[in-house]
């Protein structure tokens, strides 16, 4: 729920995988490289957020993400 009572779900459609070895490092944490989840509230709006947008589970940080018909790749930072 927000601040102004609008009520949010999340749901996992694809597995989220983050991968901690020494060369996919930032900042100590692993990175996501492969994933999709689903955030929608309660008036149907919803955003996808796909961690692999490329294809083969690269760790560059990238992501993609949907809201309606609007798509953009996004660096992600930690």
């Amino acid at each position: 729920v927000n601040r102004r009572g609008v009520n949010y779900t999340v749901n996992i459609t694809t597995p989220l995988k983050r991968v901690l070895t020494a060369d996919c490092l930032f900042q100590n944490r692993g990175v996501f490289v492969s994933g999709v989840f689903e955030v929608q509230n309660e008036n149907g709006q919803k955003l996808v957020l796909d961690y692999d947008p490329v294809g083969g589970e690269p760790c560059d940080k990238l992501a993609q993400v949907t809201v309606g018909d609007f798509t953009r790749q996004i660096t992600l930072r930690q």
